[in-house]
């Protein structure tokens, strides 16, 4: 089975992501927690050499990005999101799906990515950095055979897409009356 809680990065980067949302603002725990994850990228770029950890240490890059508005090195922060990123979309196979372990099966396979889309679907980098088309017909296609639990996130990212559209439509109709 997939778990979050195998890699200290994973761990690490959905604490400091729920802070930032939570605080709005730089704080020493906040700061100590980010030197944490940074310590935790690898040369390669990945998180822990994962794609449940990278992704979601670029989501709590993202979240600080966005909260804290420039606050933390915006600069160095762009860059370990972009090197992250090069690392997630060079673990994308064949079939469209993201493997970061050796080690696991179709369905881990599946939920791995299903999270991944979960966390990162509205970030624009992540979408054009990927060979987003195949992940989604990969999803399109297999939607019947996946399990309950892949097919309930699956459906989260897919409404968090949705709304995410729905409101950028709307803003940019507002921008333009």
């Amino acid at each position: 089975q997939v778990k979050l809680a195998a890699s200290p990065a994973a761990a690490i980067a959905l604490g400091l992501r729920r802070l930032s949302e939570l605080t709005y603002g730089p704080t020493p725990v906040g700061r100590s927690m980010l030197q944490a994850l940074l310590a935790r990228q690898q040369a390669d770029g990945s998180f822990d050499g994962d794609a449940l950890a990278t992704a979601a240490a670029v989501a709590a890059i993202n979240q600080l990005e966005r909260d804290q508005h420039g606050v933390i090195a915006p600069k160095l922060l762009s860059d370990i999101r972009d090197h992250a990123m090069d690392w997630l979309a060079g673990q994308q196979q064949a079939d469209g799906l993201i493997t970061g372990s050796a080690d696991r099966s179709h369905e881990d396979r599946a939920l791995s990515v299903a999270f991944v889309l979960f966390m990162l679907d509205r970030d624009e980098l992540f979408r054009g950095t990927i060979r987003y088309a195949d992940l989604m017909d990969w999803f399109e296609c297999g939607s019947r055979q996946l399990s309950p639990e892949v097919a309930r996130l699956w459906q989260l990212a897919q409404a968090r897409r949705q709304m995410a559209a729905r409101v950028k439509q709307r803003v940019q109709r507002t921008l333009a009356a």
